[in-house]
């Protein structure tokens, strides 16, 4: 699929990614608290999605409400799949924002959903802050028409927890920053030779012992890289069951995919050090503190190998 130009005035906007069509049109759009979201059964989700992220940022209190419109209601944010265009297919949307009424029809959930993300663009960046008291910030959307699809089917970011432990906090604002951007693929890199991070109970010491490294807040794996500080202690960690699950389905909510990423049969010293009859050599093995790759790896001429690989996955 082709890209078009953007046509208009784009300088009005600030959108990532670059919309298929922009057309730029006089005058702004002013939110106040008398401005209702409305929005279709089928759109109740996102529509509590967008008061929660309008809310919070104004102080303005937006009302969310159910309506059967297909055009735009005045005073009014309408989210609608009536009228949609199907060729945007699953993730595309048209957004028209005037100043009395905003309206935004999608085929489906996805799309409405980044059509939602790219009406948060066009909002100052105060939009992303924290929650607080109201303030003086004009919130005020340049009108214009938007037709956007992606281009790409699979837009993804990987996030290696294994070398650098990300707390499952960081991990829920690193998926609102992928949403925000359209992407809907969470790569999630969870085990190699420097940590295990999912945890199995089937395999307990995998995050026992595999979770663990020698070192404090991997300054032994920067050793030569920069780093001249070694304390003593150890670090790790891992996301429990529960965890992993919630992390899916904050995920699932904003219509990103979790890819989880199991390496083999290389990248594998952490797993080897919690069960090293899995090796060629038997070990011992600890948990990789230094940069780079090992050469241990799961012993492709043992059946138990693959047994522990089919229950892992």
């Amino acid at each position: 699929m082709k890209h078009e130009p953007v046509r208009g005035n784009a300088d009005q906007a600030t959108v990532i990614p670059r919309p298929l069509e922009l057309v730029a049109e006089a005058g702004v759009f002013t939110l106040t608290s008398a401005v209702k979201i409305l929005v279709q059964p089928d759109a109740s989700e996102t529509g509590r999605y967008l008061q929660r992220a309008l809310n919070g940022p104004t102080g303005l209190n937006l009302a969310l409400g159910k309506s059967d419109f297909s055009q735009a209601v005045p005073g009014a944010i309408l989210l609608t799949t009536l009228g949609a265009d199907a060729d945007s297919g699953d993730e595309g949307y048209q957004l028209h924002i005037m100043p009395g009424s905003i309206c935004l029809r999608a085929a489906k959930a996805a799309g409405m959903f980044y059509g939602v993300q790219t009406l948060l663009q066009l909002l100052p960046p105060r939009i992303y802050g924290q929650s607080g008291p109201p303030t003086n910030v004009p919130w005020e959307l340049p009108c214009s028409r938007i037709n956007d699809r992606p281009r790409f089917g699979w837009r993804g970011v990987m996030l290696d927890v294994s070398r650098h432990l990300v707390s499952q906090d960081d991990i829920l604002r690193y998926l609102d920053c992928l949403a925000m951007h359209k992407f809907n693929v969470f790569h999630w890199h969870l085990t190699d030779d420097q940590g295990w991070r999912i945890e199995s109970r089937k395999y307990p010491l995998l995050t026992q012992v595999g979770a663990w490294r020698k070192g404090s807040d991997g300054q032994l794996y920067l050793k030569g890289h920069g780093s001249t500080v070694e304390p003593p202690g150890r670090y790790g960690g891992f996301f429990s069951q529960q965890q992993v699950r919630q992390i899916v389905a904050y995920a699932a909510q904003r219509h990103i995919s979790v890819v989880p990423e199991i390496e083999m049969p290389g990248h594998c010293r952490a797993a080897l050090a919690a069960y090293p009859e899995l090796s060629c050599t038997g070990g011992p093995f600890d948990v990789g503190i230094e940069y780079g790759i090992c050469n241990d790896v799961y012993c492709a001429g043992n059946e138990q190998i693959f047994r522990f690989l089919q229950d892992v996955l």
